[in-house]
């Protein structure tokens, strides 16, 4: 899945963020998007809902992040 990040100086930091699942490989493409994929069973429900939940949690933890990301499918 892909997510654009409206404020690319937040993607680094949300990579971190992302990088301490094991569960999860990321490449940044650009200046300001990142592909996620989660290892395992996953059906791409599931996976999708799985990675909102992360994002969110991260978004949750700073005030500044919120609405910052977005899924594009």
């Amino acid at each position: 899945m892909r997510l654009p990040v409206d404020d690319p100086e937040l993607l680094p930091e949300l990579i971190r963020f992302l990088e301490a699942r094991l569960d999860m490989v990321n490449a940044r493409h650009g200046a300001n998007e990142l592909e996620l994929s989660l290892l395992g069973s996953y059906g791409h429900k599931e996976a999708r809902e799985t990675l909102a939940l992360l994002v969110q949690a991260w978004q949750e933890a700073d005030p500044n992040r919120r609405g910052s990301v977005r899924f594009l499918d």
